[in-house]
């Protein structure tokens, strides 16, 4: 890469340190289903990435782990911004990706996404799906894994169908996807593991 298309967000000011915090809150996300972690570690990044989708990114991605970018985040400067601080190769398709980053839900047919396989359930794409905020949606209830019971909970806003697919996918353990919503605020989980039901 030039120096002409170094790109001029600079990204974490302290790399190791705001990737470990950050990689801690995704670990307490993802550990406790439907509760919010963060905020994140302050990062710069483009106009149309929030700073926590940029934080999850430079945290999560490298150079073995492919991302497919979808709505506005597919753009030039989101895919010269994460190649030049992760190293990470893109792709066209969705079922080749580790990691589906996207703020178009709507758009999104999670039947095209990589669930893995028996053996290797850790091969599935990760969704990092940009949103405005970790509320507004839906009230469901959740449960499993890292719920003590039950777990009332508002998501953030989704498409009709959304719940629905979710639990159609539920058989597939242990393989799935697993979804991270990034507002500005923090990051909320949704592990392959968790049951959501309406409330």
């Amino acid at each position: 890469m030039t120096a002409t298309h170094i790109p001029s967000d600079a990204g974490f000011s302290d790399s190791v340190l705001s990737s470990q915090q950050t990689f801690r809150h995704v670990l307490t996300a993802m550990s406790h289903p439907g509760q919010a972690a963060g905020p994140l570690s302050m990062v710069s990044s483009p106009k149309s990435m929030n700073p926590t989708v940029a934080a999850l990114c430079l945290t999560l991605c490298d150079e073995d782990a492919p991302i497919w970018l979808a709505g506005s985040l597919s753009c030039e400067a989101v895919r010269l911004y994460l190649s030049f601080h992760t190293g990470a190769p893109f792709t066209q398709r969705a079922g080749d990706a580790s990691f589906a980053v996207t703020d178009d839900l709507v758009g999104l047919d999670f039947s095209t996404l990589n669930v893995g396989t028996t053996s290797y359930p850790d091969r599935s794409t990760t969704v990092i799906a940009q949103v405005d905020s970790l509320s507004g949606g839906p009230s469901v209830v959740l449960s499993g894994p890292g719920v003590n019971g039950e777990r009332p909970c508002e998501l953030p806003t989704l498409p009709p169908s959304f719940l629905i697919d979710w639990m159609e996918r539920r058989h597939l353990f242990p393989c799935g996807i697993d979804l991270l919503f990034a507002a500005p605020t923090g990051v909320l989980a949704l592990p392959r593991t968790v049951s959501i039901q309406e409330a």
